[in-house]
């Protein structure tokens, strides 16, 4: 059997935000399976890979996670049921205090400051408020006064944020505080 010259990924890290490592965690280990096309080898192979690359640690939350049999031969399934045991120890307060109070840098541009708030509203649970909390903090966190007053000036403001076109962002006009 030929090996991969793909590496595989680093082991789960259990120190500090356990759900965001476990997301890096998990890209990393989708894209390896795709990369080296694991999907294409039996479940017990898949398995046996995941639970190898895991690391120590991890394996011992896996294998105190309550799987039947039949679970614990399920590489989707062991990675749906650890996503729920990390994604429960995530602190949303703290999330959430992370989100509200992240302001645009003074070099950073609209586009990335953007996305910085994508990333961290991501996180918050506020499901069918998000459009209106990304807006909000938009206008809270944007470092250019100017636009932030034209902004604020508009009564239904709804930002285009998928074009964002709307937003004088272009290069440095959102980088002055004026």
């Amino acid at each position: 059997m030929a090996r991969s010259s793909i590496p595989p990924p680093k082991c789960m890290d259990l120190t500090g935000d356990l759900a965001t490592n476990w997301e890096s965690f998990k890209d990393n280990w989708e894209n390896y399976v795709i990369a080296t096309e694991l999907e294409k080898k039996t479940q017990k192979v898949v398995v046996a890979t995941l639970l190898s690359i895991m690391g120590q640690e991890c394996y011992k939350i896996y294998k105190n996670l309550p799987l039947s049999d039949a679970e614990r031969k399920s590489s989707s399934t062991i990675i749906e049921k650890l996503t729920a045991e990390f994604e429960s120890k995530r602190n949303i307060i703290y999330e959430m205090y992370l989100y509200n109070s992240t302001i645009q840098e003074t070099d950073e541009s609209f586009d990335r400051f953007l996305s910085r708030l994508r990333e961290r509203i991501s996180h918050c649970k506020y499901a069918a408020q998000e459009k209106e909390m990304l807006r909000d903090r938009i206008v809270i966190g944007i470092n250019n006064n100017n636009t932030r007053e034209r902004l604020l000036r508009e009564k239904d403001l709804d930002l285009d944020l998928e074009n964002h076109q709307s937003m004088p962002h272009k290069r440095n006009s959102c980088n002055t505080t004026t």
